[in-house]
């Protein structure tokens, strides 16, 4: 009963971890609205929001000296292929 226990709990525990590929309209669906951040290799960083029609806007530090800036690209930079 013990190892039937173990057995389901290990199973259940791994189901998260399979996955399907995402199709370019549901990818769209989840960046859509969502705050995101980054850090690169030379030291910029910076956050954003992604919005619908396809604009970015958020704050960037280059090189991570010197100040914070507000930067944003219009409509239709960012566009869904395939």
């Amino acid at each position: 009963m013990l190892r039937l226990a173990i057995f389901v709990a290990v199973l259940l525990g791994c189901s998260p971890a399979i996955a399907g590929e995402m199709k370019a309209d549901e990818a769209r669906r989840f960046i859509v609205g969502k705050f995101f951040s980054f850090n690169c290799f030379e030291g910029t960083k910076g956050a954003g929001r992604i919005y619908s029609d396809g604009s970015v806007a958020g704050s960037i530090q280059l090189r991570g000296a010197g100040p914070v800036r507000f930067a944003a690209m219009p409509a239709n930079t960012l566009r869904v292929k395939g």
